[in-house]
This record gives C-alpha cells, sequence and structure tokens, in this order.
C-alpha cells in the first residue's frame, strides 16, 4: 500500500533558512508536500502528491512564536491575506520563520527589498540574542552561583560526570552561538543588498547535522549513566561502620581516646557510616562519621562524634583549591554565626592548617595533596575535653 504519510526530521537547523527552503522544495519534487503546521517538536510531516515545482520561503517572524504568544505562533490575519493575493499560502511555522509555498512560477517574491527583510532578521536576531542570554543565566550562571564558585569539590564528588556535563552545557551554548553567527551572516547578506540563496545544498549539511546528533545523543546517554552513578553512590553508597573492615587513612576516635582506651558502643549507630570511592581526579576519598563511646585508662568516660573528609588528589595544586572550598563553605553557611570564630593552631606536621568554631570545633588540613576536613564534637567529664588544638595535632601526625 502506498504511504500517503512522510516523517522527516529537517536536515539543517530551523535558523539555516536557505537550506530548508531548498529541502523543501526538493520534497515537493519527489511528490511529498509539507501538510499544513507540518514542523511539531523537530519533525516534518509530509502528504503524498503528484511531484511538482513549489517554491518555499522562510519569512522572518516580526513577533514571537511561541505558543503561548499572543499570535499562537501563526502570522496575522493581514500577513496572510497580503501573501495569498501575492500567491503564497501560509504553511507552518519554524522556529522564527513563517513557512510560505508557492505554485505560481509567476508569483513576485515575498520580500523583493533585502533592506526590508534585513529588517525583519534584525527583529529574529534580537529575539536569538535575549535567549542566549537567558541560556548562559540558567546553564552556566546559575549553576556557579548555586556552587559558590566551588569548582574542585564538584569534580573531586562527581569525576569525569561534571566534566561531561559541563560539556553537554556548552555544546547546548554552541547550538545558540550558531544560531547568532548564522543569522547575523544572513542579515549582513541583506543589508549589502544581496539576495538569499534558496537553493543551498542542504544534503552536505544533512550529513554533518546526522554525526553532531549522533555525537551529543551518545555524549547524553554516557553524561546521564555516570550521574546516575554518582548520584547512587552518594545516596547508597555509604556502609555501616559496624560493616567496616578497612583501615582509614587518618586518626579516629579511638586515638583521641588515648592508648588503653577500651571501646564501649557506638552511641548512635543510625548515623555511624563510611563512604569510599576514587576518581581520576582524587583517587582515594572517604567519608566518615563515627559516634563511639569509650572508657579512658584513667576510668573517665570519652563520648562523641567525629566527621572527617578526606581526599588525596591527583595533584598538588588541586588539593590546595580544594582545602580554600572547604573553608570559604563553612564561612558561608555558620560565619554569621555569633560563636563562629578562628582559631589559632600550633605548628603542626602538615603544609597549611586552618581551625575555626563554626557548627562544631573545625580543623581543615593540607598535607602535599592530600586534604582532611573533620570537626568533632565531645561529650566527657568537666576538664577532659581535648583542646581543638590537641586532637587537631593528633590529627595531622597520622596523615601520611
Amino acid at each position: 500500500m502506498e504511504k500517503k504519510r512522510l516523517y522527516r526530521r529537517p536536515p539543517c537547523p530551523d535558523y539555516d533558512v536557505e537550506g530548508t527552503e531548498s529541502w523543501l522544495e526538493d520534497m515537493a519534487r519527489e511528490g511529498w508536500l509539507l501538510a499544513q503546521d507540518g514542523i511539531f517538536f523537530g519533525v516534518a510531516t509530509f502528504e503524498k502528491d503528484r511531484p511538482q515545482t513549489f517554491r518555499y520561503r522562510l519569512a522572518a517572524a516580526k513577533e514571537p512564536t511561541s505558543f503561548l504568544s499572543d499570535s499562537m505562533g501563526y502570522p496575522d490575519r493581514e500577513e496572510r491575506e497580503v501573501s495569498a493575493q501575492l500567491g503564497w499560502e501560509y504553511v507552518g511555522t519554524r522556529g522564527d520563520f513563517y513557512i510560505y509555498r508557492s505554485a505560481d512560477p509567476a508569483a513576485r517574491e515575498l520580500d523583493t527589498d533585502p533592506a526590508v527583510q534585513a529588517l525583519a532578521f534584525e527583529t529574529v536576531r534580537k529575539r536569538q540574542v535575549s535567549r542566549l542570554l537567558t541560556s548562559v543565566s540558567w546553564m552556566v550562571l546559575y549553576p556557579l552561583v548555586a556552587l559558590y564558585g566551588m569548582v574542585i569539590t564538584p569534580l573531586v564528588k562527581m569525576g569525569v560526570s561534571y566534566l561531561l556535563f559541563w560539556g553537554l552545557v556548552l555544546c547546548s551554548l554552541w547550538g545558540n552561538v550558531a544560531e547568532y553567527l548564522h543569522l547575523r551572516r544572513l542579515n549582513k547578506q541583506l543589508t549589502a543588498g544581496q539576495n538569499l540563496s534558496h537553493r543551498a545544498d542542504w544534503k552536505g549539511r544533512q550529513k554533518y547535522r546526522r554525526v553532531v546528533s549522533v555525537l551529543k545523543l551518545a555524549l547524553w546517554v554516557f553524561t546521564l549513566t555516570l550521574l546516575f552513578q554518582a548520584w547512587d553512590r552518594s545516596e547508597n553508597g555509604a556502609i555501616p561502620m559496624a560493616d567496616y573492615t578497612g583501615t582509614p587513612p587518618f586518626a579516629t576516635m579511638a586515638d583521641f581516646a588515648g592508648e588503653g582506651a577500651v571501646y564501649q558502643k557506638d552511641t548512635m549507630p543510625q548515623y555511624s557510616k563510611v563512604q569510599e570511592w576514587s576518581n581520576i581526579f582524587a583517587p582515594v576519598n572517604v567519608d566518615w562519621a563515627q559516634h563511639d563511646g569509650f572508657i579512658r585508662p584513667d576510668g573517665s568516660w570519652f563520648e562523641g562524634g567525629y566527621y572527617v573528609d578526606y581526599h588525596q588528589l591527583s595533584s598538588e595544586w588541586m588539593a590546595k583549591l580544594l582545602m580554600k572550598e572547604y573553608i570559604r563553605k563553612d564561612r558561608r553557611d555558620y560565619g554569621r554565626m555569633d560563636h563562629y570564630a578562628i582559631v589559632d593552631l600550633p605548628r603542626l606536621d602538615v603544609d597549611e592548617a586552618t581551625a575555626y568554631y563554626s557548627l562544631w570545633p573545625t580543623v581543615v588540613l593540607r598535607k602535599g595533596n592530600v586534604v582532611v576536613h573533620a570537626f568533632l564534637y565531645q561529650i566527657v567529664p568537666e576538664g577532659t575535653e581535648l583542646s581543638l588544638a590537641e586532637w587537631a595535632a593528633i590529627l595531622a601526625d597520622s596523615i601520611e
């Protein structure tokens, strides 16, 4: 049975006026006419007819063509009536352009003056610039503001998937930039008094677009897979402290309790968890949350909560930046608290050390390419509490 309808993805983007016109005219020569309102969600619908010669023209829309606009994406009645009197039928809308066609070879062109056509293209270009700025705001500036300018922290947490995410962002923005450059070229051509070419080589552009589309799809699938894995790890990757059989590369609460202290119990087992992961930017990472109680050699009780973010970075300069990001984040989150204060530390066996009281006593240490961010709260008899400087020194000495 002969097909009555045909569905095709346009071989060129919606802003490629010349390529789209040429493609639609070639389809008509093969007996396929674009259906009324036949381009929807990036797919064109054609209806079977006899092979014939049609001219297709894309006219720049003076108003936005969104369904939410006042015109609902259609040219106004007067414009359609004038076009019909000239022998041109309105067929549909694609992007910022109205599609007209004519079977009459004697029908005069819709726009005979390139200067007037250039004004209409300039209106489209200004709308496109506005969309580009909006895209940059939401896709670039907003994520950077939400992350407070942190660069290394997301790399450590998400690995390559974070870079691929920004690769997708840049690919999406490149589409907007390419549209801007293409429209600017057409506008300059029209301003110079040159007419547009209605017989552009759309087939060569089709091959390029297919390759780009396949690559973008593969990038999307790969990136989303890695992002899901990173999310799943962050949500479900931690194991109960009781099940952990490894040896952490830093001091634990047993070291703070003192040599000879006897372990008693995990005081908050639902919150005592360990998570380890690795990526090319940070080969060794440990998230440590410990809530334990000990009997010290002198018989006193030592209990508390101890949280550690341990990272071995692939380079020292990344470690320096990560340390600054941890300090900046804590200052942002807790800096307005009345008890927030910087604490002077004695000389420690590390390259850099910063301590402060935020929500809890906190220390950030860097030794070579290793960064440790830790805080400790203690529940101990009065007068037996370790000072921040004391437990920071124990932690610093434990870092390899």
